[in-house]
């Protein structure tokens, strides 16, 4: 899953141009190619949180993702995500720079991985800066509330839809916690 540290300055926040955001991001992120190309077709886009083979997942739930780049641009515009200056990028809707960071891992596909992502924000408008560490950085970084924007991922100990869910208690949201993004 993509993730969104919610106390970061620019992508974080439950205003509502925050969270168009969030949504023209995802809008404008093709996962049919990442999981063709990247994942040379090694996947299944989700259709929620709970995973198939755990009590709670439905099958019959529409897919989760909808890839739609003029939607993500028309959404980022009705929030004040503007070209103000020409260059191609958006600024923020107070008019100020905006550059989203994108951390990845060292390997080829989170490098890969991290492209494509670059690839599809310059699409919409979005500059995104790639950063790159080594997993336990990222994860360090993540328990300690300084994640940014990745791709994280999710083993289930025990086949409880619980197990997944746990990742957005509030509860959870605390240094050390598994609530990595800080949802609340």
């Amino acid at each position: 899953y993509t993730m969104f540290n919610m106390t970061d300055p620019v992508t974080g926040g439950y205003t509502k141009d925050k969270i168009a955001l969030r949504r023209a991001m995802s809008l404008g992120f093709p996962l049919d190619e990442m999981i063709a190309i990247v994942f040379q077709g090694d996947g299944i886009a989700g259709k929620g949180i709970t995973p198939p083979g755990v009590v709670g997942h439905d099958p019959k739930r529409p897919r989760a993702h909808e890839y739609d780049p003029a939607l993500a641009r028309a959404l980022l515009d009705r929030f004040g995500y503007k070209d103000r200056d020409g260059d191609g990028y958006r600024e923020m809707p107070d008019g100020s720079p905006m550059t989203v960071t994108y951390a990845t891992g060292t390997s080829v596909l989170a490098r890969e991985l991290g492209a494509l992502w670059q690839k599809s924000m310059a699409a919409i408008g979005v500059r995104l800066a790639i950063e790159t560490m080594k997993t336990p950085d990222l994860r360090k970084a993540a328990r300690q509330g300084q994640g940014k924007m990745t791709r994280e991922g999710w083993n289930a100990d025990y086949p409880d839809a619980e197990n997944f869910f746990q990742m957005l208690i509030s509860a959870t949201a605390r240094p050390g916690g598994e609530n990595y993004a800080r949802f609340q």
